[in-house]
C-alpha cells in the first residue's frame, strides 16, 4: 500500500523550511537552547555535589520542554494546514494537553523499554507502532489510550518505510551537525516538518480505510 513517500516528505520539509525559515529556525533555537541550558545546569550541580538539586533542575527542565515541544508541534500543524501562527504559539498554555502528553510519553517509554528488555527488536517496533502518539494528543485531543491504539493504526503495514523514514532523518540531522553544529537546527526544522507530512498522508490513508478496515484488527 503506498502511504507516502520518504523522498515527498523530505521535499516537503525543505519547502516549508524555505517558506517559514525564520519562524522555524526561532523555534528550534529556543527549543534545543532551553535543552542545552537545563542539561549543562544539572551536569554543574552534580559535579557541585548536588544531585538532588540537579534532579529537580532535571524534572523542572523537563516540565518546560514538554510545554514549547507541544508548543512548537501546533506551529507545525497550522503551518501544514496553512494557518496563520507565530512564536507566540509557544507560550500557549493548555494544561490538559500538557498533563495527557506527560502521561503518554510515559506509557510510551514504559512500552518501548520493555521491549528492549525482552529482546531488544520489539522495542523497536514497538517505538515505530506508537510513534504518532504525540502528534494525536495534541492534533485530535485524544487521551493516552486512544492515542497510543490510533497510532498502531495508522503505522499498521507501513513499519519498514517508517524504520527508513528514521534512517534517512538521522542522516540529514548527521549532515546538519557536521557543518559546525549549526546546520543541526535547520536540520531539525526539516525533519520536523517532514515528519508533519508522514503523520498527516497516514492519517488520510486511516481515514480512507476505515470504512473496509475494523478498528479492531490486528496489529502488526
Amino acid at each position: 500500500m503506498n502511504t507516502f513517500s520518504i523522498r515527498e516528505a523530505f521535499s516537503y520539509g525543505w519547502n516549508m523550511l524555505t517558506k517559514n525559515f525564520w519562524l522555524l529556525v526561532e523555534v528550534f533555537i529556543f527549543v534545543f537552547g532551553l535543552s542545552f541550558l537545563f542539561s549543562t545546569l544539572s551536569q554543574y550541580l552534580t559535579k557541585q555535589g548536588l544531585p538532588w538539586t540537579a534532579a529537580l533542575i532535571d524534572i523542572v527542565g523537563t516540565l518546560i520542554q514538554v510545554f514549547f515541544i507541544i508548543g512548537a508541534t501546533r506551529i507545525a500543524l497550522k503551518l501544514d494546514r496553512e494557518e496563520p501562527t507565530s512564536i507566540k504559539e509557544l507560550f500557549i498554555f493548555k494544561g490538559n494537553r500538557m498533563g495527557t502528553y506527560l502521561w503518554t510519553t510515559i506509557l510510551y517509554m514504559l512500552i518501548v523499554g520493555v521491549g528492549f528488555i525482552l529482546v531488544i527488536i520489539p522495542g523497536f517496533v514497538w517505538a515505530l507502532k506508537y510513534q504518532f502518539y504525540s502528534w494525536l494528543v495534541i492534533d485530535k485531543n485524544m487521551s493516552a489510550k486512544e492515542a497510543l491504539k490510533t497510532s498502531a493504526l495508522l503505522t499498521y503495514g507501513n513499519k519498514w518505510k517508517l524504520l527508513l523514514f528514521w534512517i534517512v532523518s538521522m542522516l540529514v540531522y548527521l549532515v546538519g551537525f557536521i557543518l559546525l553544529g549549526i546546520g543541526s537546527i535547520p536540520a531539525g526544522a526539516i525533519i520536523f516538518m517532514a515528519t508533519v507530512f508522514v503523520y498527516k498522508k497516514l492519517l488520510k490513508k486511516l481515514d480512507q480505510a476505515s470504512v473496509e478496515t475494523p478498528i479492531g484488527a490486528p496489529q502488526n
